[in-house]
């Protein structure tokens, strides 16, 4: 319609925080002959059309509504934002978020006055993200139908989603490639978040997830929802199918949430630190630290017990072990172990440059390599492509286990449970995995030299690294000796 595009250019404002401000002609002063003209566009559109009523939502949306409705000699019916002693009893509600008022109303229309015979074109304006078109729509639930909804340009915020204001923040705060895909596993739950709202909660089929809306009664449901995600998968298929992970979600235990949430924490203060927002909703929700049981690693003699087992019945296995066992012999992460290629292997030692430290404080970790690494890399010397034969993380990690199991390594832990944070004493064998390797290769060398500043050279870890802090608890020998002090 030229002749709104033209007022717009000629009259509107546009504000801080892109807030096209029209209310010198749509929503305070309003201008009637251009509403005429609007009208009659409208009646062009949807000429033949069966319809018979007219909806909108209090206030600024009845006047343009009206001279809609009268083009069209039909009634109006407008959305009641608060219950008053003169409405009935028997109505359709549906909740309806503010942008301007920054708060949630109940949305109200008497059941006498829409019934599932009605055709009604929804006249009104978008406030942001079309929260009030949404809920007007939530109504047809009821089995009315719906024929079309438009919108006046009354305040068009050009406001981002959550999931473009995650996107801006990724570009634009300074993280590791590493972390930045961490960042993104959380910004997709968010999103799935956001979906079963929409499907599971009366009146909330216009749900956004909006930044400056978000309590800490959103974030407590927001936690219950990443807490029992992993049932969600199945009753709602099509939320995945939108917004889908490559792996099907697991039981995310305590330290896992707590991780998600610091990183929605920091979201958030990027959001508030940059003026996206003027809302703090985590200086009302604490967050507790992780919780971290003292870490396990196999003895010399149960790794030189896995590196002989005779394996040849299981040769993929074998394969596996040779991986693990040389994994224990240069300590790095199963995400640099699988990075790395013959170039890797430099006079005699493996180079690298950690992956989650490499875009923060890069540094190059030499390992030398023992005569049992030198013998594993020359049994794999004629594979091509990568350092060893490896498989996905997911079937390594389950080979471990098989690993252990028949190399007869299965002494009874104790770990602290993932999921309850209970103490729990579990065979070995069966809390394997590839993360093993590496403490493994810290615990050991830790007891023989005890400088942590020459056990992260080797390791990788930052210098004052809380991760590498707790191997300090785990030399049974030192205790040992600790205590004989005391004689």
């Amino acid at each position: 319609m030229k002749m709104l595009e033209d007022r717009i250019r000629k009259d509107g404002i546009v504000r801080e925080g892109n807030v096209l401000k029209v209310d010198s002609f749509i929503n305070h002063q309003m201008d009637i002959p251009l509403f005429r003209e609007m009208a009659k566009e409208w009646k062009r559109l949807f000429d033949g059309k069966p319809i018979n009523k007219v909806l909108t939502i209090e206030a600024s949306g009845i006047g343009i509504a009206a001279v809609v409705a009268s083009e069209f000699n039909v009634p109006v019916v407008f959305a009641k934002k608060s219950m008053s002693i003169n409405l009935d009893y028997d109505n359709y509600e549906t909740k309806i978020q503010s942008f301007t008022h920054k708060k949630i109303y109940n949305v109200i229309v008497s059941k006498k006055f829409l019934t599932p015979e009605d055709h009604v074109l929804i006249i009104d304006d978008f406030l942001a993200n079309g929260c009030a078109l949404l809920g007007l729509l939530d109504l047809n639930i009821t089995g009315m139908m719906t024929v079309l909804s438009d919108f006046l340009p009354e305040e068009v915020v050009i406001k981002p989603t959550i999931g473009e204001l995650f996107d801006e923040f990724l570009n634009k705060h300074p993280l590791s490639e590493v972390r930045k895909k961490n960042f993104r596993v959380v910004k997709r739950a968010l999103l799935r978040y956001e979906l079963y709202v929409r499907a599971t909660k009366r009146g909330q089929k216009g749900f956004i997830l909006d930044v400056d809306l978000v309590t800490p009664d959103t974030l407590r449901d927001m936690w219950d929802f990443f807490q029992n995600e992993y049932q969600y998968y199945e009753l709602y298929p099509s939320i995945y199918e939108t917004i889908p992970e490559k792996r099907t979600p697991q039981p995310r235990s305590k330290n896992t949430l707590i991780d998600c949430f610091s990183r929605i924490r920091t979201f958030f203060l990027w959001c508030f630190d940059n003026k996206r927002t003027t809302n703090r909703p985590f200086d009302k929700f604490p967050i507790e630290e992780c919780t971290y049981g003292t870490p396990y690693y196999i003895t010399l003699e149960e790794r030189d017990r896995i590196f002989n087992a005779d394996l040849s019945a299981t040769p993929q296995l074998a394969i596996q072990r040779d991986i693990f066992i040389f994994q224990t012999l240069i300590g790095c992460r199963v995400s640099d172990l699988y990075r790395m290629t013959k170039l890797n292997v430099v006079n005699e030692a493996i180079e690298y440059i950690p992956k989650k430290t490499k875009e923060g404080n890069p540094v190059t970790v030499r390992v030398p390599l023992n005569d049992k690494a030198k013998e594993i890399l020359e049994r794999h010397k004629e594979y091509k492509g990568k350092l060893l034969p490896f498989i996905s993380e997911q079937k390594y990690n389950d080979a471990i286990k098989k690993i252990f199991k028949l190399a007869g390594v299965d002494r009874i832990v104790t770990i602290l449970d993932p999921l309850t944070h209970n103490e729990v004493k579990r065979p070995i064998y069966e809390v394997a995995s590839s993360h093993l390797a590496r403490r493994t290769f810290i615990g050991n060398i830790y007891k023989k030299v005890k400088d942590p500043n020459l056990v992260s050279a080797l390791s990788g870890h930052k210098e004052g690294s809380k991760a590498f802090r707790r191997y300090r608890d785990i030399d049974e020998e030192m205790k040992k000796d600790l205590v004989k002090l005391l004689d």
